[in-house]
């Protein structure tokens, strides 16, 4: 349901009119400075940060500086920068592995190639995904949805949203300083009783307004992959006090039905859409959408997706259509291919690698946008061992199979960032093809400032030192290093995995979301209980508005306006706090 728009706010004259110059070049230079900054995040404390809002709030200071602010305009930039601030994400780690473990650096030229070809694999994707999951699901999509409630409410200065908005935010980034100074544990009541810090309530209003956003099923879904973990902690582990989540992420028992959860059901979800998939002669304009009898698909037209027409405006022509995409594919593939053969150790491992790669990475963009649409998180990392795991068996080959993982990988977060960009745009009603084309100039932005900041670090510094431990990158090369000589991980356990795996599938076609439940597992039981609660919050909310009477959809609109808020304050204070930390050592 796409936003109010009560001050009279601009209608966009074509599908590219939000697509201007000041907007792309604010993209990109946000995007690029947020790009080095979280390579240098990741590498030394092996996490990343999302910087849709950051790169919101800076739109609307600068669209207001050189001229007037426009809502497409600041979802332009949102949409470029979030193109380039996570383009090096996964790539980073596999480049510092490379040079920890075999002492030598990826070329250049194979790095940028294979960055941006991962990115613009995602992007294209997500547009295949977009309507069968943001306008037919119709999936919550926090990260999205936040970003369009703050890009929307900068335009309502002083209006009761935008007053709601930053009450969230002011109170967001309030709780979150005073955990980052350490004045209130990270979670409670487990730190007062001694238990490990991933149980009890994560003290986060992040995750208390992204469960407000996706609702009580998919809450629930994720508590009952939490309640697998915790039984875990307590039988199979004993309960130990001192355990980090790390090691117990690392225990059969939960990382084989995480692993199998997310992979089967990542599978199966692709077997449910191949109609959208297999639809690709639709997008190609080789067919009409609307076919003699049967009703024009939702949302066709007006957004774009339909046969291709905007109003007023003559499509182009199928042939044009289909060789663009015919062309585009082609030149991504081949960009991959030659970035993986020159980083691997042996040319014949090319063919293999990518035999593997290919269909993982379109399972993994599958999986990334419905886990990010359906919960907000999506464990990126995971999709590389899965890729490890499925490679190294038949590629035999170290640098291939973990360059071939980390390229899975980084298309899956491109897929799920786009994903987002779709659900703000459809909310803010911005043309899609102006923040597809805004999202790949932004990763080509961002592949550029990555690959030459990880380059620079590179000589200056050595990877796997104090300052920078690159946490990720060490995972990754002990487990390959195993999987390469044909010893199974001892984290994976056969059987179970099997096990889950079936459960997955059957929960899928029944309709149950094992994403949600695989996301339960492999994230700290203390943040699903917590989005738990605040999916319990928009419930009781909701039946308060049904007693007293009030329109149900002004009332949810104040409430995503308050959780986005909190999503955002979180935000902003975590993403300084990162920065701090990757600077200050």
């Amino acid at each position: 349901m796409p936003l109010s728009r009560r001050d009279g706010a601009e209608k966009p004259a074509g599908p590219f009119a939000p697509l201007t110059l000041r907007a792309l070049l604010f993209g990109c230079v946000a995007g690029m400075f947020l790009c080095v900054v979280n390579v240098l995040v990741a590498l030394k404390t092996g996490l990343g940060f999302g910087g849709a809002q950051v790169a919101a709030l800076g739109g609307f200071v600068w669209l207001t500086a050189t001229g007037r602010y426009a809502r497409g305009e600041n979802n332009v930039i949102q949409a470029c920068a979030s193109g380039a601030y996570l383009s090096m994400f996964a790539m980073d780690s596999a480049v510092a592995a490379l040079l920890m473990f075999r002492g030598r650096l990826v070329p250049v030229a194979a790095l940028f190639g294979l960055t941006l070809s991962a990115a613009l694999a995602g992007v294209a994707l997500a547009w295949l995904l977009r309507r069968p999951l943001v306008l037919e699901a119709a999936l919550p999509y926090p990260t999205g949805t936040s970003t369009a409630h703050l890009i929307d409410a900068l335009a309502q200065v002083g209006g009761r949203r935008f007053r709601r908005v930053m009450a969230g935010a002011v109170a967001g980034a309030a709780v979150s300083a005073l955990v980052q100074a350490g004045t209130v544990p990270g979670s409670l009541p487990g730190a007062l009783l001694g238990w490990p810090g991933f149980l009890g309530l994560a003290v986060s209003p992040l995750v208390l307004g992204m469960g407000y956003v996706i609702g009580l099923k998919a809450a629930a879904l994720v508590g009952a992959g939490a309640a697998l973990s915790c039984l875990v902690w307590a039988l199979a582990e004993g309960c130990p006090l001192d355990l980090p989540f790390s090691q117990h992420l690392a225990h059969p028992w939960v990382m084989s039905p995480g692993t199998a959860l997310m992979l089967t059901s990542a599978v199966v979800i692709l077997v449910q859409n191949r109609r959208a998939l297999l639809g690709l002669r639709a997008r190609l304009g080789l067919k009409p959408w609307k076919r003699r009898g049967t009703p024009p698909a939702r949302g066709a037209g007006r957004d774009g997706v339909g046969a291709g027409a905007v109003r007023g405006q003559a499509p182009r022509p199928a042939a044009a259509r289909s060789w663009g995409w015919a062309l585009g594919g082609l030149g991504v593939l081949a960009v991959a291919a030659l970035g993986l053969r020159a980083v691997a150790d042996r040319p014949a491992a090319l063919w293999p690698a990518l035999a593997v790669a290919l269909p993982l990475c379109l399972c993994g963009a599958v999986f990334s946008a419905r886990a990010s649409g359906e919960t907000g998180m999506v464990p990126v990392t995971s999709l590389g061992v899965i890729t490890f795991i499925a490679a190294a068996p038949l590629v035999r080959d170290w640098a291939a199979v973990l360059f071939a993982g980390a390229f899975v990988a980084a298309s899956g977060l491109a897929a799920m960032t786009m994903m987002n960009t779709f659900k703000a745009g459809s909310l803010l009603e911005t043309d899609p093809r102006a923040l597809v084309l805004a999202q790949a100039v932004g990763a080509a932005a961002g592949s550029l400032a990555g690959t030459a900041g990880i380059c620079a670090m590179a000589r200056a510094y050595r990877f796997g030192s104090e300052g920078l431990p690159a946490p990720v990158s060490a995972a990754w090369g002990a487990l390959l290093s195993g999987l390469v000589q044909g010893r199974v991980p001892a984290s994976i356990n056969l059987a179970v995995a099997g096990a889950f795996g079936a459960a997955a599938a059957g929960l899928q076609l029944a309709g149950v979301s094992a994403v949600s439940v695989g996301i339960g597992v492999m994230i700290p039981p203390a943040y699903s209980a917590v989005m738990l609660l605040g999916a319990l919050w928009r419930r009781a909310e909701e039946a308060l508005v049904r007693r007293r009477g009030r329109p149900a959809e002004d009332a949810a609109q104040s409430g995503q306006s308050l959780a986005a808020g909190l999503i955002v304050g979180q935000g902003l204070v975590d993403f300084a706090a990162l920065v701090l930390k990757a600077w200050g050592g």
